[in-house]
């Protein structure tokens, strides 16, 4: 049989029961505030120097547009964050007239922002310049050039542009591609294979996002050795 106490040490148990579990309820909340406010404190932390990083970018661009009279053609090649916990890139228009720099934390990928030069007096937005909500079409590659050719292959290079998540490249024997070799890359060149020695090929570039696709770049001509 279960121990037969007083009635007066039941209603002692009873209340510090009741004290032990709200002091531990309360430790318990207490620990979770803490938690919390040390996890949005790194995370505000955090956007600030993406937005920091940013800032500073932008005044590295105008500082270029103000000496040539032109954004470089590509922002990647120009700007460099002052430290390793933000990753920059991005790319200018092929007229130099417009750029588009993102910026993301390095230990926090969900932390991007970015900053359009059409926009630039809003300052740094959410999302790189890949993955804003207001994502238009990239514009039409520019600045095609033949990095090398061999007997079978073309390997060509172009200026990257804004926006544009990947490219599509296309070479062909006939000025209108009627029937081309067509290759995606990632980056700002391309590598079109296995074409026929001492031939004519004619090579045009794409950029691609989710949105949609560019309007082709101007053809280049060359041929393989």
């Amino acid at each position: 049989m279960p121990p037969n106490f007083p009635a007066n040490d039941k209603s002692k148990l009873v209340h510090n029961l009741k004290v032990a579990g709200i002091s531990l309820l309360i430790v318990i909340v207490t620990m979770a505030a803490v938690v919390g406010g040390l996890y949005w404190w790194g995370k505000y932390s955090t956007v600030s120097q993406v937005k920091d990083e940013l800032k500073k970018a932008v005044l590295v661009m105008e500082s270029k547009y103000n000496e040539t009279g032109a954004y470089p053609a590509s922002a990647t090649d120009t700007i460099a964050s002052s430290n390793n916990k933000v990753v920059l890139n991005g790319s200018s228009s092929f007229d130099g007239t417009t750029y588009c720099i993102s910026g993301i934390s390095s230990s926090d990928k969900s932390v991007a922002f970015h900053v359009d030069s059409t926009k630039a007096s809003q300052g740094p937005q959410s999302g790189t310049c890949e993955t804003r909500s207001d994502l238009p079409v990239s514009p039409a590659p520019g600045g095609l050039a033949v990095a090398f050719a061999s007997s079978e292959g073309i390997k060509v290079t172009w200026n990257a542009t804004l926006y544009a998540k990947s490219y599509n490249m296309q070479c062909s024997t006939d000025s209108s591609f009627s029937n081309p070799i067509t290759i995606d890359a990632t980056d700002n060149s391309g590598m079109c294979e296995k074409l026929k020695t001492k031939t004519t090929y004619y090579c045009r570039v794409k950029a691609t996002n989710s949105v949609g696709d560019s309007a082709w770049s101007a053809t280049l001509q060359t041929s393989t050795l």
